[in-house]
């Protein structure tokens, strides 16, 4: 009953965690039915009710430290003082270092405690071929209430779930709705992937292709290879990959290729990694992450590797700032450098390749300020030459001709 100008409804506590209870359970129900898809053979739920007892029992024991005169009532005096000094509980009087005190269980209290806990777990099984219909007691009581008072105005009151079950219903619904506006989306994009009715290129123009691992995109008066063609077997471009696709050169390829290790039947897969990506994403981060952590341990050494890193960053900021450059990353830390501890390799974990290039020079300028240390290390010896080089061949490939005058290979080389 609602009170006088308030509208507020007066709901008993226990009718309330009854409630609460029931909405749990219909929660629990409703995310499992999702999880399955709405398919009722794989709707699996099982209801456990599961009574755990736990039973301990404590002892205090309380005691303290007494002295002869103070046990001087106990008949066993000296058998006590004999059992204290072998188990060394003895010590002098705070107040009168004369006299010696000692440990006595004066009294043994014991406290039985007993502690019933109960557990609910939501889980029913079906099994079966298409599985049954779902029952499920609910946890609100609509028969008899004993717990509440009998002139209590709720008792009087109808408990129609009708709405509730009404709004479990609808949130099916809208699940399985959207389930099968997914599997609609699957299927039309699989018929499209499968279909042979690709797009037809209307220029005049022959078509030299768009991929350089296949022909997809190649396009004659006599020959037509489309693109648009998606699958897994039935495009014509996917005969054409690998040892099917049609060589880069006209010529036999350059004397290069005929001093050069590699596959005969297969002279343009060499040619197929990218270099500055091998470096940018690849070579180049990995030894950075290993340089970086090894030569803040001898050159910076400030007791712990996070305060390491704090002043590599210090250091990093000035050198960005007095170079004039910019690091996508921000900041070094544990992170980007890829160390969790020492038994793991470590390797940098930024994004942009530009970021390498970045670093490099920051690794070698920061070992150039150390000159002493370095010549002392041969680690670090090793690691100035290898940066050094690195940058050297990176910074010559960059500036060079598409084709590569003899110094610059020259340069390459000694590099």
């Amino acid at each position: 009953m609602p009170k006088e100008g308030s509208g507020t409804l007066e709901v008993p506590a226990n009718v309330m965690e009854m409630w609460e209870a029931a909405g749990t359970q219909r929660d629990a129900l409703f995310s499992m039915w999702a999880k399955c898809g709405g398919v009722k053979a794989v709707f699996i739920e099982r209801v456990v009710v599961m009574s755990k007892k736990t039973r301990s029992k404590k002892l205090v024991v309380k005691g303290g430290f007494y002295s002869k005169e103070d046990m001087k009532t106990e008949p066993r005096i000296e058998k006590i003082v004999k059992w204290a000094e072998s188990k060394r509980l003895v010590r002098p009087c705070e107040y009168d270092s004369d006299t010696m005190e000692y440990w006595v269980n004066t009294r043994t209290e014991g406290t039985l405690t007993k502690e019933d806990i109960d557990e609910i777990t939501t889980q029913k099984e079906y099994e079966g071929d298409g599985g049954t219909d779902l029952e499920m007691k609910p946890l609100v009581q609509m028969g008899s209430a004993p717990d509440l008072d009998p002139a209590d105005p709720m008792l009087g009151m109808a408990q129609d779930l009708e709405g509730v079950a009404n709004q479990v219903n609808d949130y099916l619904r809208e699940t399985l709705r959207a389930k099968n506006s997914l599997q609609n989306f699957i299927d039309r994009l699989r018929t499209a992937a499968g279909s042979k009715n690709e797009k037809r290129a209307s220029s005049k123009k022959d078509q030299p292709g768009c991929c350089w691992l296949c022909r997809a995109g190649f396009e004659t008066a006599t020959e037509h290879i489309a693109f648009e063609h998606l699958g897994l077997w039935e495009p014509d471009w996917i005969r054409t990959q690998g040892l099917a696709n049609t060589l880069p050169w006209l010529s036999p390829g350059g004397p290069i290729l005929q001093y050069m290790l590699l596959e005969e039947d297969d002279a343009p897969s060499f040619f197929r990694p990218d270099l500055f990506h091998v470096y940018h994403s690849g070579v180049g981060k990995d030894f950075l992450g290993s340089s970086f952590i090894y030569a803040i341990q001898i050159l910076l050494n400030r007791g712990g590797v996070d305060r390491n890193i704090q002043a590599l960053n210090d250091l990093l900021k000035a050198f960005l700032r007095r170079r004039k450059l910019y690091l996508h990353c921000r900041t070094l830390s544990p992170d980007t450098l890829g160390y969790s501890s020492t038994k793991e390799y470590p390797e940098g974990h930024w994004s942009k390749n530009q970021d390498t290039a970045v670093l490099m020079r920051f690794l070698v300028e920061l070992l150039e300020d150390h000159p002493r240390s370095v010549s002392s290390d041969a680690m670090l010896t090793e690691m100035l030459l290898a940066a050094r080089a690195m940058g050297n061949f990176m910074r010559t490939s960059f500036q060079a001709d598409y084709f590569m005058s003899s110094a610059d290979c020259q340069k390459l080389l000694r590099s």
